[in-house]
C-alpha cells in the first residue's frame, strides 16, 4: 500500500509548519543517533 499517493492543498503557512516539524523531528533523531533517512526522503519530496 505504500505506492498510494495523496494530494493535499495547503496554504504557505501550513506547508511551512509541516517542513519545520519534520526538520525538528530530524534534528531530534540526529541528537539521539537515530535514523533520519525516511525523514530526509520526505523532506526532499516536499521541497522538490
Amino acid at each position: 500500500m505504500r505506492d498510494k499517493k495523496i494530494k493535499l492543498q495547503l496554504d504557505q503557512y501550513e506547508f511551512d509548519l509541516i517542513i519545520r516539524a519534520l526538520n525538528d523531528l530530524r534534528t531530534e533523531q540526529l541528537k539521539k543517533g537515530g535514523i533520519t533517512d525516511p525523514i530526509n526522503e520526505l523532506l526532499l519530496k516536499l521541497l522538490d
